[in-house]
């Protein structure tokens, strides 16, 4: 999906299920601890992070067009500017910039976009910033969900146009999206790109914080919590 359209098709639902777990881990730290937003999109996990804790908070995001967006979001809220600060870069290597400890790590909706060994450099990475009990909260499945069609399509109005994003989940076109907006009938502009996203279960994220000395912890369906072992 073109970062532009990013925000309009991410349902509340899915900061609905992982509130939560974010308010459990995060809520009770004071101001003069610090979390870490591990890919922070367009600053909506910051967002819920801020919300839901009053910590200091690092929001990392590598994709220029998405740092701009939270870069607006947190400069336009005078109670965000105190407390985010936002750095340019991917997992692992930008955990390097990092010296400070961290109290924690909200990783949300981002962990399926790292291959194996970038999951496991960037566990481990983690493991060595993060104090003494200090809970990495990660959105992953209990199980793989098998897609129930070949293509999923979303339409938002926004004025005038129609914004539409197409997901071919099976088939030969499988993890390409195509992108479309129009004014009326008339289509003003599309685009198609392949979406690198790969499904990180439970148990592969389990095996993967074994080897970086972390313990998984079941929250929900879709949420995991990693603390030291």
């Amino acid at each position: 999906m073109a970062q532009e359209l990013h925000d309009l098709f991410v349902p509340e639902s899915a900061w609905d299920r992982l509130r939560p777990a974010v308010v459990e881990s995060f809520g009770g730290l004071a101001s003069t601890a610090r979390l870490l937003d591990l890919g922070a999109g367009t600053g909506l996990s910051m967002r819920l992070l801020a919300e839901c804790s009053e910590a200091r908070i690092i929001a990392v995001e590598p994709a220029a067009g998405a740092r701009t967006a939270l870069l607006a979001r947190v400069a336009d809220d005078p109670a965000l500017t105190g407390r985010v600060s936002v750095l340019a870069g991917a997992a692992p290597e930008v955990l390097e910039e990092i010296s400070d400890p961290l109290d924690g790590v909200l990783c949300a909706h981002v962990i399926g976009h790292l291959d194996s060994g970038q999951r496991r450099a960037t566990l481990a990475s983690l493991a060595r910033l993060l104090t003494p009990r200090a809970p990495i909260v990660i959105t992953a499945p209990q199980h793989p969900r098998q897609p129930e069609a070949e293509v999923v399509e979303e339409h938002r109005e926004i004025g005038e146009l129609t914004y539409t994003v197409r997901y071919h989940l099976t088939g030969a076109k499988a993890g390409i999206e195509a992108d479309e907006v129009r004014d009326g009938e008339r289509l003003l502009r599309a685009a198609e790109g392949e979406n690198n996203w790969a499904t990180v279960t439970q148990d592969e994220l389990h095996r993967d914080a074994a080897e970086a000395g972390l313990r998984l912890e079941p929250s929900s369906p879709s949420v995991a919590i990693l603390r030291a072992a």
